[in-house]
């Protein structure tokens, strides 16, 4: 009788607890809600410099601006060809295909199988067929939200990696029109560079001509030779600039340098795109006294401030 009354006991005992473990891992569950403590960080809500809170976007096809058919040509066939730019587009589609993935979880398993046989009857000439179809369906019960968690996560990075497409491409082509300047400043330097050597030569072929007649001397050609030879040494270091800024946007372009031809010109034949207010620097007053020359002083030069963005998108 006594063994009894403690069997029942120590079996009320365990379903008491049994209940209170089951109730406590339900609050668990339930408390998926977390706020993140404070911080404690004396953040600024803003930039001091900002007049305009509204961020400014460049335009879609920003580098018309600057009136380059074939800058204009580079950077659509670097939209089209660049690697980086592909490679942003495939993590795009993969984010895609992990969201499908994840949300397979949340939708009911059906499957079905079938079978069939055919063996002689035990008596007589006759085959004997056997079918069997079976379908099975499951459901997964998502109570703690897992799975509802790792579909938002899914959504998450796919949001994140059109955003990542984005920058990708943005700055694609900052790179090739960056390049692109480049290349032209540094085809105007050599051309410069060349127009010195020939101007050089000039010079050294009149003072050969008159230490033939006897009205210079030695040292005046050894001199101007010399200024010759420090003039044609400055072109190699430039024709490299311009190699390595040709492969640079053959790279860009996802081609092989030697496949990618381009004109170049002058940088005085490009337009300058118009730039809104929305886009100009401003200052801070105390930005502005700082920037005043200061009176009685021999040292001090009036700083001037710095440049507009080389382009951006025209205000409405």
């Amino acid at each position: 009788m006594r063994n009894c009354e403690a069997t029942s006991l120590l079996g009320l005992r365990g379903l008491r607890l049994a209940t209170a473990i089951a109730g406590a891992l339900g609050l668990a569950g339930c408390a998926d809600q977390w706020n993140r403590p404070p911080l404690g960080v004396d953040a600024p809500t803003g930039w001091k410099d900002v007049r305009d809170p509204k961020p400014v976007w460049p335009a879609a096809a920003w580098w018309r601006g600057f009136g380059s058919a074939e800058l204009t040509s580079l950077v659509e066939e670097a939209e089209r060809s660049n690697q980086d730019i592909g490679a942003a587009k495939g993590r795009i589609e993969q984010a895609d295909a992990q969201v499908r993935i994840n949300g397979a979880s949340l939708i009911p398993l059906v499957s079905g199988s079938g079978q069939a046989s055919m063996q002689p009857a035990a008596t007589g000439n006759r085959v004997v067929r056997q079918y069997q179809l079976g379908l099975d369906a499951s459901y997964e019960l998502d109570f703690w939200g897992r799975n509802r968690a790792s579909v938002r996560s899914a959504q998450a990075t796919a949001v994140a990696a059109r955003f990542d497409a984005e920058v990708v491409a943005l700055g694609v082509t900052t790179s090739v029109a960056n390049t692109y300047f480049a290349l032209m400043s540094a085809q105007e330097r050599l051309a410069i560079a060349r127009g010195n050597v020939k101007s050089a030569q000039t010079v050294l072929d009149a003072i050969q001509g008159r230490l033939d007649v006897g009205t210079a001397t030695a040292l005046d050609r050894a001199q101007q030779r010399a200024i010759l030879d420090q003039q044609r040494a400055t072109i190699p270091p430039i024709e490299e600039e311009v190699r390595t800024n040709e492969t640079a946007i053959a790279l860009l372009l996802g081609r092989p340098p030697v496949r990618v031809s381009i004109k170049g010109g002058r940088l005085a034949g490009l337009k300058a795109p118009r730039c809104g207010p929305a886009c100009r620097p401003t200052f801070s007053s105390a930005a502005r006294t700082s920037a005043r020359p200061r009176r009685r002083s021999r040292r001090a030069t009036p700083t001037s401030p710095p440049r507009a963005p080389p382009f951006c998108r025209r205000s409405p």
